[in-house]
């Protein structure tokens, strides 16, 4: 049913009705109604159990991929440990994979915007260590974007540094010039201190020139 076009909307429906309902009356009824959280943790283990055993084909697919968001979107962080640090967030190599990825990158980007601060901050290391990679990609450059409006105070600033302060000094042209890289160098203006976002300026006048000829 998570692949089929009907019956992934039934599964994403039994998740905000069931467990999102279950998880809320067993923060209200918590410990004096133990049953609740029982149902809530068997049909919860159930699913997952289902999407763990080939989350990665899930996540890349058109419809799976929305309901493995639905379950970061909706279940509490706490119950998702085996799936997120097990699969999704197991290794580099495979979370840019799925940051890459036409759909995977939407579960990326859930994961920065609804996970704990952990999960946040191992994406945003893995797209520290590709900035470049990540951000002249069509699909992975949405990622970027996340970590940077999504992301801490010191995420933000670790990434825009990144990118001002690159080892590849032409790092910031490229962006600039990419057509999807100059959509990262404009969310980052939106999110910049004040001195970060007049170096990027700097660089866009500086090279105003070379820029006005890129088509």
């Amino acid at each position: 049913m998570i692949k089929d076009q009907h019956g992934n909307h039934v599964i994403q429906r039994v998740i905000e009705k069931g467990f999102a309902d279950n998880m809320h009356q067993m923060k209200e009824k918590w410990p004096a109604d133990k049953q609740v959280m029982s149902d809530a943790v068997h049909k919860l283990g159930k699913l997952l159990d289902k999407i763990r055993s080939d989350v990665y084909s899930f996540c890349m697919h058109p419809l799976g991929c929305r309901v493995v968001q639905k379950i970061i979107e909706c279940i509490p962080s706490n119950f998702l440990h085996d799936l997120v640090w097990g699969k999704l967030l197991n290794t580099a190599n495979q979370l840019v994979i799925l940051t890459e990825d036409k759909y995977g990158n939407y579960v990326v980007q859930h994961l920065i915007e609804y996970g704990d601060p952990a999960w946040r901050h191992k994406v945003v290391t893995v797209v520290r260590k590709n900035l470049l990679a990540l951000s002249n990609q069509k699909f992975s450059s949405n990622v970027v974007q996340m970590c940077l409006r999504k992301g801490s105070p010191q995420h933000k600033t670790t990434l825009i540094d990144n990118i001002i302060y690159s080892e590849n000094e032409e790092m910031i042209i490229d962006l600039m010039k990419n057509m999807f890289g100059n959509y990262v160098i404009q969310t980052a203006l939106e999110e910049a201190s004040e001195d970060q976002k007049n170096s990027i300026i700097r660089y866009a006048r500086q090279n105003k020139n070379y820029l006005m000829k890129v088509r």
